[in-house]
């Protein structure tokens, strides 16, 4: 080798190194120093850029404004939901069940000195002034026929499957919340028969036959006397007490639509503290896609069976086959049994007025 070129990162190669190449070749050596700096810039140009270089000499962009909003709150890959367009039956499911609650929940503090002074102006008006019958104010119409003679029946029919499925929900399944909801309604129910019977045996009573030889109210209708007595007007009573106990159970509702837009968007946050657990979200969205239609359904008909109970209520107290004062005392006791029970023993004592559970911000009703 006739010229052997030794770089070097220094001003002057060693002594040994340059005996060290010596020996290996036998040739001339000749060493010539080379410029560090610029053997430096020379390697570090013709390395190849690392991924963490390049990515440090990128700019960075913006990300595209829909990507800019908050992340939620929940669990989950971060991604905002996004709602479908709302059909136009769900419009209109929507907009008659706005109009339900609007009517349903019209407060009873109110609704009841209505109900009082509809019962007494009509009914004086109607022993006063005698009009003539007209085929729906007839006693044996198809109305009055197939649901004044079973309000018990039709009410907690439909009342108590909803007051089962929406302390369900509500609860996040706990049973002793359920058995708790059920037994308020059930109370509502012993109340009517309660009252029924009470009704009936004051009849007996204080009455006696239009024949003196018949003591008994059976025996003396049987043989086609007249039982004098004060008959409290059993249909007054039953309309409006049902009316406003399904008004104060059907409180729960005011709160169901708008969950299935924060169960979508939120299901976390719409919990109280302690009850934001995967289980009760999962439980509660389950739950309402399942049992929602159902619930609405029962509710859209415990509607029309108050409007039912009013309309049948001025029905009655047109009726001249009870008078002004049995149908007055029919609609103050249903007056009282709703205080005495609603605003005086649920609100203080077990089982409590119902309200909506888990779930927080506003509740029909505050648990001492």
């Amino acid at each position: 080798m006739d010229l052997l070129l030794l770089p070097y990162f220094g001003d002057v190669m060693s002594y040994h190194t340059v005996q060290h190449y010596r020996r290996m070749s036998s040739d001339r050596v000749e060493i010539v120093p080379v410029n560090n700096n610029a053997l430096l810039e020379r390697n570090r140009s013709r390395r190849p850029q690392t991924p963490s270089r390049a990515r440090a000499s990128t700019p960075k962009v913006p990300p595209p404004p829909e990507q800019q909003q908050q992340a939620p709150s929940s669990p989950g890959d971060g991604t905002p939901p996004v709602h479908k367009p709302a059909s136009i039956l769900k419009f209109f499911v929507s907009a008659i069940l706005t109009l339900c609650k609007l009517y349903i929940h019209f407060p009873s503090t109110k609704k009841i000195p209505i109900y009082l002074a509809a019962v007494f102006i009509i009914s004086a008006l109607g022993d006063l002034l005698r009009p003539v019958r007209k085929t729906f104010l007839r006693p044996n119409h198809v109305l009055s026929e197939w649901f004044v003679q079973f309000p018990v029946l039709w009410t907690f029919s439909l009342l108590l499957p909803y007051v089962a499925l929406t302390s369900y929900f509500y609860s996040g399944g706990k049973r002793r919340e359920v058995i708790r909801n059920v037994f308020r309604t059930s109370v509502a129910l012993f109340v009517s028969l309660t009252i029924k019977y009470l009704f009936r045996w004051i009849r007996r009573v204080s009455g006696f036959c239009s024949n003196e030889e018949f003591q008994s109210e059976a025996g003396c209708l049987q043989q086609e006397h007249r039982w004098m007595a004060f008959v409290t007007s059993e249909e007054t009573f039953f309309l409006m007490y049902h009316a406003l106990v399904i008004m104060e159970e059907s409180l729960t509702f005011k709160r169901w639509e708008v969950l299935e837009f924060t169960l979508h968007k939120d299901p976390w946050n719409v919990l109280l503290s302690p009850e934001q657990t995967a289980r009760n979200v999962i439980f509660v969205k389950y739950t309402y896609g399942k049992y929602g239609g159902l619930v609405r359904l029962l509710l859209f008909l415990l509607t029309g069976l108050v409007l039912l109970w009013d309309v049948m209520l001025v029905v009655t107290s047109n009726d001249f086959h009870q008078n002004l004062p049995q149908k007055s005392c029919g609609s103050v006791f249903a007056g009282l049994m709703w205080f005495l029970t609603y605003r005086v023993w649920f609100p203080n004592a077990w089982p409590y007025l119902a309200d909506i559970g888990i779930f927080r911000d506003v509740q029909t009703a505050k648990r001492r």
